[in-house]
């Protein structure tokens, strides 16, 4: 299952950004309040729309959320060459 993202905060919570997110199949977080790195912009979008969503919204997120201080992103999101993904 591949991971678009996975972070660390100051308080050592960790997330991610995967399958379980963005799949259509039995997806428990479709229409769930939760606290994702995505803002729920990626929950059963699919994969494709999963992967643009990352490329064009994670440096929001991160900002966003304040206190991350570890990321990394999938390759598949890093194709895009003009800005520098993760710290890690």
């Amino acid at each position: 299952m591949e991971r678009l993202i996975t972070w660390k905060d100051a308080d050592g919570r960790t997330g991610r950004c995967d399958a379980r997110c963005w799949g259509y199949d039995n997806n428990p977080y479709k229409d769930c309040n939760c606290h994702c790195i995505c803002n729920g912009a990626n929950h059963a979008a699919g994969m494709h729309t999963a992967i643009a969503n990352t490329k064009a919204f994670v440096h929001g997120w991160i900002e966003q959320r304040g206190n991350i201080v570890e990321w990394n992103v999938a390759k598949t999101v890093k194709r895009n060459k003009n800005k520098q993904y993760g710290n890690s």
